[in-house]
């Protein structure tokens, strides 16, 4: 695994629906070799799933927006 970023800052700050705020900090990796099957670890996860990179869903949690536009550079990259 390798780093790709520490994310964290205003635009990591997130209200939910029921009104409860949080000031996330996200550590993200890039992961070359996945075997396996990708496991919930809470009830709050409705579903998992791959998607292709040139297929990535337009609708997304807007604080994962910030650490997915530096894998897409870091892929971009090569």
């Amino acid at each position: 695994m390798e780093l790709l970023g520490v994310f964290s800052g205003a635009d990591m700050i997130y209200t939910y629906p029921n009104g409860d705020q949080v000031c996330i900090v996200c550590i993200t990796y890039i992961c070359q070799d996945f075997h396996g099957e990708m496991l919930a670890e809470s009830d709050e996860t409705a579903e998992l799933k791959w998607f292709d990179i040139d297929d990535l869903p337009k609708q997304i949690n807007p604080t994962d927006k910030r650490p997915l536009q530096a894998f897409l550079e870091n892929v971009r990259k090569g």
